[in-house]
């Protein structure tokens, strides 16, 4: 089983990827953001808690919110991110990851 932990997925192509090993654990949206681009949320084994690739930021998810707000503010990129932010806590609780945000 590959460790994408910390992988940089800039410019991947994952058309076709079998993803099976990581049990369903991922979400991919996109494009958002001021660089249009997709944001990774993934449940790493290693540590047990969700983590966030989102363009050059890579780190746990209440890093990234943080990030968000202070980078975003209430502008419209930042009001899309707290949406997103609600998506991957409710896909987390609803999907049974182990370390729900």
């Amino acid at each position: 089983m590959a460790n994408l932990f910390e992988a940089d997925l800039r410019g991947a192509n994952l058309r076709g990827a079998d993803l099976f090993g990581a049990f369903g654990k991922i979400i991919s949206i996109g494009p958002i953001g001021s660089r249009r681009g997709i944001t990774y949320a993934f449940w790493c084994e290693y540590d047990k808690n969700i983590h966030i690739k989102c363009g050059c930021f890579s780190g746990s998810f209440d890093a990234w919110v943080n990030k968000c707000a202070e980078t975003h503010r209430d502008d419209a990129h930042g009001k899309n991110y707290a949406a997103v932010a609600e998506l991957i806590k409710t896909v987390a609780k609803n999907n049974g990851w182990e370390n729900e945000v």
